[in-house]
């Protein structure tokens, strides 16, 4: 799945930090961590990629771009992952079921602007089962002036993210 980000949006998150949010199980045991099961997060130029697998006993694995990969016990049942990008250190950290995995992740550059998750683009097997997926921009509070109104989504959006 696939949304676009407004330029608007791209500048907000960028300049406030944001979170990407998803709560999902693998259901292969034994599934490669290699993006296919993986949700992107791009705000150019950043970008940060986050991949999901399994051990063979089907506990989680997951791993963001350029950082480790982590397993999480307790087999195949839903985990909630949290990615979220701090502004002022131009890095990411990556909580799972609110406890810290890994600090100080680096981007990657790019120049999209969008939320894509699922199976990604990739000759690899693996499935997921996503029960939640959402992106927050990180507004300061108080915020800031009220930004100007959004476009409508364009025809047949499904699932629109803002």
């Amino acid at each position: 799945y696939l949304t676009l980000l407004s330029d608007a949006e791209v500048a907000a998150a960028n300049a406030y930090g944001w979170r990407l949010t998803m709560r999902l199980r693998g259901v292969n045991a034994n599934d490669a961590v290699d993006g296919s099961v993986s949700a992107q997060i791009a705000t150019a130029p950043n970008l940060y990629s986050i991949s999901f697998g399994s051990d063979a006993a089907g506990n989680a694995k997951v791993q963001v771009t350029n950082g480790s990969v982590h397993t999480i016990p307790g087999g195949s049942g839903y985990h909630l992952y949290e990615l979220e990008y701090d502004p002022v250190s131009g890095t990411a950290s990556l909580k799972c079921d609110g406890a810290l995995l890994q600090a100080g992740l680096v981007k990657s550059s790019n120049t999209m602007e969008r939320v894509l998750w699922g199976a990604n683009q990739t000759p690899s097997t693996g499935c997921g089962h996503y029960e939640l997926v959402q992106f927050n921009i990180l507004w300061p509070d108080p915020p800031p002036a009220p930004m100007p109104p959004l476009p409508p989504p364009p025809p047949g959006t499904v699932i629109l993210l803002k």
